[in-house]
């Protein structure tokens, strides 16, 4: 008997001068940790979080695009100066005319200052001024100043089809609308990497809660253990009731070891959410708790309706691609119009004038001598793409993607519907799980409490023994 108690009492000596060290160990790391609260993790997880970040320069991104499609109401301003000499032999038979005068020469100097500006209902405005000053052998041998002109004109073109007029400015539509749903999908970004976050803490919270209670657990039957041993050392119970006792210690030391893995797991999904760094993160225990269950409002029947109805209203996703499928028509519609021929109406005002001098700064003071009348030009241009394989290639594109876009919508709408009907289904299974884990934890309270006195009875008996 003697020596089945010291063969059964050495592994478990072992264990009991172990187990109390690595607990403390556990205990002590713990103890050290900074605490995190859930409004810390949501402000780190919108600075940190990685998925925020890519959105964020997506919509950046649309931005650019919508100045890119903007750009072409832009104003263009087109400055033009140059200089030109030419020489030109004489012949034999011009050579008489002039004199000692081998070739003729003719110098032009030239500035010109043109603007063109669309609109956005198709039109295009071009004004346009020009001087030109004239010099050469001519003038010298004529005994001519030097010639000045200067040229003022207006161009205004007119699209006579509707399709035309209106597609400038409908492809400027179509990227605000396609950077309003970038910003929707920041918005759900955001509103994702919150959930995520929040599910990621809580989560981490029930880990916590789940460890402590193994590792109570295991602290228990430790103590269970040594408490047994002291009876069968003092021959009050066979020494075969230690092996039950050492096999519960050992579930118990796995289940705390699952637990220990199993918090460090969820510690970790919560740094993947937040964005933190591992050496940040491993310093960090969860500060907050469970908020309590609020009674009767999981009973509510009109609930669902209400979450389900919030979400068509406020999900930020959902209202991505509404504006999506809007700007998916919006170019559809700018596709088609390319499918027309192109008709435009050409209109043009101005007047020309001229000065004769010889000083070369009176070309600007040219813009107010001797104005010509009014010169009016007037045409009519038809333009038609025989097969007009690009425009039909884009409308056919454009058509698909409205398609597509439609269809995404729908499906969507599906999901959030079937969505929250089991996020709400399962919050109420939740809760009524909560409900009968907190029954059962105070059942086991009981069964913990009637061992304890159990052990203090048998701690008497064993004293009384000794005595």
């Amino acid at each position: 008997m003697k020596k089945t108690v010291v063969f059964l009492q050495h592994p478990v000596a072992c264990w009991l001068k172990l187990a109390p060290a690595l607990i403390a160990l556990v205990c002590s790391g713990l103890a050290s940790a900074t605490p995190l609260g859930l409004l810390d993790a949501i402000r780190y997880t919108l600075d940190k979080n990685p998925n925020v970040q890519i959105q964020e320069t997506q919509v950046l991104a649309s931005q650019g695009a919508l100045q890119q499609t903007s750009g072409q109401f832009d104003t263009t301003v087109k400055l033009t100066g140059g200089y030109t000499l030419d020489n030109t032999l004489l012949n034999q038979q011009t050579r008489p005319s002039y004199a000692n005068v081998p070739e003729l020469q003719a110098a032009s100097t030239s500035y010109s200052v043109a603007l063109n500006k669309v609109l956005r209902n198709g039109w295009v405005i071009s004004p346009n001024l020009s001087t030109t000053r004239s010099t050469g052998t001519t003038n010298d041998l004529s005994q001519l100043d030097a010639q000045n002109r200067a040229k003022v004109s207006l161009n205004l073109l007119f699209p006579l089809n509707k399709g035309r007029r209106e597609s400038a400015a409908l492809s400027e539509a179509a990227a605000q609308l396609a950077l309003n749903a970038s910003q929707q999908d920041l918005r759900f970004s955001v509103a994702q990497a919150i959930v995520g976050t929040v599910s990621a803490y809580w989560k981490w919270v029930a880990a916590r809660h789940f460890f402590n209670i193994a590792r109570e657990a295991e602290t228990s039957m430790a103590q269970m253990v040594r408490e047994r041993q002291k009876l069968i050392d003092a021959q009050e119970i066979p020494a075969a009731d230690l092996l039950l006792v050492r096999a519960s210690l050992m579930d118990k030391t796995s289940a705390r070891l699952g637990a220990e893995q199993a918090l460090l797991e969820a510690r970790q999904k919560l740094g993947q959410a937040t964005g933190m760094a591992p050496q940040q993160l491993a310093e960090l225990e969860p500060l907050d708790d469970f908020p309590p269950l609020q009674q009767g409002l999981l009973a509510t029947d009109s609930v669902q309706q209400r979450l389900l109805d919030l979400a068509l209203q406020q999900r930020a996703d959902l209202a991505a691609a509404r504006l999506r499928q809007e700007a998916a028509k919006v170019s559809q519609s700018v596709a088609q119009s390319a499918l027309q021929p192109q008709l435009d109406l050409n209109l043009s005002v101005g007047y020309a004038t001229l000065l004769e001098a010889n000083a070369a700064s009176s070309m600007l003071s040219a813009l107010s001598q001797q104005r010509s009348r009014a010169n009016i030009g007037t045409s009519i241009s038809y333009q038609w793409p025989v097969d007009n394989n690009v425009a039909k290639g884009r409308y056919a594109q454009q058509s698909a993607a409205y398609d597509q876009a439609t269809i995404g919508l729908r499906s969507l709408e599906q999901s959030i519907h079937l969505g929250v009907e089991a996020a709400w289904q399962a919050v109420i299974r939740s809760a009524a799980q909560a409900q009968e884990s907190e029954a059962s934890v105070a059942l086991y309270q009981v069964t913990v409490k009637n061992e304890k006195t159990k052990s203090q009875l048998g701690n008497q008996r064993t004293g009384a023994t000794a005595l």
